[in-house]
C-alpha cells in the first residue's frame, strides 16, 4: 500500500505542477503577457522535484526475476504522469479568466472541466494501482518452490504446495461500436495452490523476460507441472493476434 500511495501523489503532483507549467508555458508562446505564467515557470523546477521524489521512493528492490522490466514500468509512468500533466493544464487553463485576465487557452466546456476536475483523482488512482501491480511483481524460483512479491506484499508456495500450473487469461471492458465487450489483455500464470489458493504471474512485458521464466520454472518445477509450463510457453512466446474479442 505503501507504495501504491506514493506513485498516486507522484501522479497528483505533476497534474498540479507539470500541468500549470504546460499552461504557462504555451500561453507565454501564444503571446499572453502575465507575470504569473512566468512566476509557475520559475518555480516549476523546484516544485516537480517533489513528484520525482515520490516518484522514486515509489520503486522498490525486487528478489528474483522481474516480471515487468525497469523500462516498461518507466514507460508506464511516463505515460500515466503526461495523462496527469495533460488534465491539470486543463483544468488550469479553464480559470485562465481568473488567473491573468485572458481567454483559456484551451479549455471552455464547463461540463469537461468539471468531469475532469472530479475525476482526475479516482483516475489517477486507477492508473497508480495497475501500475504499481503490474509493474512491481518479481519471481524467485528456487529448487524448494517459488516466492512471488510486489508492492503488496510476498508469497512462497513449495512445488508439493503446487497442483498445477495453467494459463489465465485477463480481459478489459472496451468500448466498439456502442457496445461494452471484453478485450483481451494479457495471459498470466496462475499456481493452483493446496487448499483452493492460487498465486497469478503477470504475463512479462518483453519477451526475454517470460523466456527466463519459463526456463526457471523448467529447471526446477516436478515433471507433474511441466505441461502446463509447456501449454503457457506456447502462449508466451508466441506472437499473440491483436484485438481479440469475445
Amino acid at each position: 500500500m505503501k507504495f501504491l500511495l506514493l506513485r498516486l501523489l507522484a501522479y497528483l503532483v505533476a497534474a498540479a505542477t507539470l500541468g500549470p507549467g504546460l499552461w504557462a508555458g504555451v500561453g507565454l508562446v501564444f503571446g499572453y503577457q502575465s507575470s504569473l505564467m512566468i512566476i509557475v515557470l520559475l518555480t516549476l523546477p523546484a516544485v516537480a522535484v517533489i513528484g520525482v521524489l515520490l516518484w522514486r521512493a515509489s520503486l522498490f528492490a525486487v528478489r528474483g526475476i522481474r516480471v515487468t522490466s525497469f523500462w516498461t514500468l518507466l514507460a508506464m509512468d511516463a505515460v500515466c504522469l503526461l495523462a496527469a500533466m495533460i488534465a491539470g493544464f486543463f483544468i488550469v487553463d479553464y480559470y485562465s479568466a481568473a488567473l491573468i485576465g485572458a481567454e483559456p487557452l484551451v479549455m471552455t466546456d464547463e461540463v469537461a472541466h468539471n468531469v475532469i476536475l472530479i475525476m482526475i483523482v479516482p483516475a489517477a488512482f486507477v492508473l497508480a494501482l495497475f501500475t504499481t501491480s503490474s509493474g512491481g511483481q518479481s519471481l524467485a524460483i528456487e529448487p524448494g518452490g517459488v516466492e512471488l512479491a510486489g508492492a503488496f506484499g510476498r508469497n512462497a508456495a513449495r512445488w508439493d504446495e503446487i497442483e498445477a500450473i495453467r494459463p489465465q487469461a485477463q480481459y478489459v471492458p472496451v468500448s466498439r461500436a456502442g457496445a461494452v465487450i471484453p478485450s483481451h489483455l494479457r495471459t498470466n500464470m496462475e499456481l493452483i495452490i493446496v487448499g483452493g489458493d492460487s498465486l497469478t504471474v503477470y504475463e512479462p512485458g518483453l519477451k526475454r523476460s517470460a523466456e527466463l521464466i519459463l526456463a526457471r520454472m523448467r529447471a526446477s518445477a516436478p515433471s507433474r507441472l511441466q505441461a502446463g509450463l509447456d501449454e503457457l510457453g506456447e502462449i508466451w512466446l508466441k506472437p499473440s493476434p491483436t484485438n481479440q474479442f469475445y
